[in-house]
């Protein structure tokens, strides 16, 4: 994380009385020793108003340091995007150039579904940490990331979704269901809502059937439907751990150091963090960081023995059956030869099914993406 020398004085402002009141995720966090003060502002991530109340504190504060809910490995995020919002048409050239993204699970588990309600809201998932940077520079103000490396979060997720919620469970619901509707009552909701809101005709999207979905999906946003979303789900549950409290260590440890360096700072943070790093603030020590951050590698290892002892038992024991078999002839050939085959055939099915799946989700967020970009087009004053 990058530091530098207390060279300020003075005391910096408080926040306005009204400016208070009407953002309601912040918090000002204090450190009495250096005299220094952090602005938290929680933030939901795809909501437009975020965008507004990050504008109105960075100006009034006028800090010398923004803190961004990001990490090296995500910095590009805090760049304002120049693209359309309208994923490319699905083709071997667009797999070919963009198959990182593609390899990500997460992608076609979380994103895709994510990139419908961006398209409805006319944001950007994250795009708040994009202004904010944008804001800093103008304000002459350092950009920090204080966020734990995505790689490390997303490694200490896997093991907890493994070992906790087992991979049985995962692999079924991602296959042969929606992973985003079943692991929440709530989410599932709200997904029903959007696929209802698509079979809309062009003619039927209109003013007030945008607004009123945008307001369904605002609260949904809430920050305490969020957490009431992480409670009732069991595999967020076992992904508080990673996702929120280990990460609200991080992200006040990163805080008390910045106020160390700095008089004035102003954090954008998702609003699901702003509590737990409020009562972290001052007390994160370097264990406490180390701890956070920390990913368990006997775990990690023994999930990746585990998935590759999966993915390989049945085709082993399959062919070397076979091999067996065939020396004793009759009936276990036979039998064994069958198994072959229908190994064979079953995965030709999965990779098919799959492939039919990740086509019709993609398919599907782009061409809601296409719709919404009409609707704009249209509602725009010519």
């Amino acid at each position: 994380m990058q530091t530098v020398q207390n060279f300020l004085s003075g005391t910096p402002p408080e926040l306005p009385a009204r400016m208070k009141d009407e953002l309601t995720s912040t918090s000002v966090l204090a450190n009495k020793k250096h005299k220094s003060k952090v602005y938290v502002v929680g933030v939901n991530h795809m909501d437009p108003k975020s965008r507004e109340d990050i504008k109105r504190v960075i100006r009034f504060v006028q800090p010398k340091a923004v803190l961004l809910e990001l990490c090296d490995q995500r910095q590009h995020m805090a760049e304002v995007s120049t693209g359309t919002g309208i994923l490319p048409e699905l083709s071997w050239e667009t797999i070919k150039d963009n198959w990182r993204l593609f390899a990500q699970p997460d992608f076609w588990m979380f994103q895709l579904q994510g990139m419908k309600f961006e398209s409805l809201l006319g944001t950007v998932n994250g795009g708040e940490q994009a202004l904010a940077a944008s804001e800093a520079r103008d304000q002459g103000s350092s950009v920090l990331f204080i966020d734990l490396p995505y790689s490390q979060t997303l490694q200490k997720c896997l093991i907890s979704a493994w070992h906790d919620v087992g991979p049985v469970r995962i692999l079924k619901e991602a296959v042969f269901g929606d992973l985003i509707q079943t692991v929440s009552p709530k989410i599932r909701d709200l997904n029903s809502t959007l696929a209802e809101f698509q079979k809309l005709s062009d003619e039927e999207i209109t003013d007030a059937n945008v607004a009123k979905m945008r307001d369904i999906v605002a609260e949904y946003l809430n920050k305490d439907v969020v957490k009431e979303i992480v409670a009732s789900s069991d595999l967020f549950s076992v992904l508080q751990a990673p996702l929120l409290h280990d990460r609200d260590t991080i992200l006040a440890y990163n805080m008390q150091q910045a106020s160390r360096a700095f008089k004035k700072c102003v954090s954008i943070v998702g609003s699901a963090h702003v509590d737990g790093i409020t009562s972290k603030f001052g007390t994160v020590t370097k264990q406490d960081y180390t701890n956070a951050s920390e990913v368990d590698t006997g775990k990690l290892l023994s999930m990746g023995f585990q998935m590759l002892l999966l993915s390989q038992i049945t085709p082993a024991v399959v062919l070397f059956g076979s091999w067996k078999a065939k020396k004793v002839g009759g009936k276990p050939y036979r039998y064994f030869k069958h198994a072959r085959r229908l190994w064979f055939a079953t995965g030709f099915a999965w990779c098919g099914y799959g492939m039919y799946k990740m086509n019709t989700s993609y398919n599907s967020t782009r061409s809601f993406q296409l719709r919404m970009a009409d609707y704009r087009n249209k509602s725009s004053p010519s």
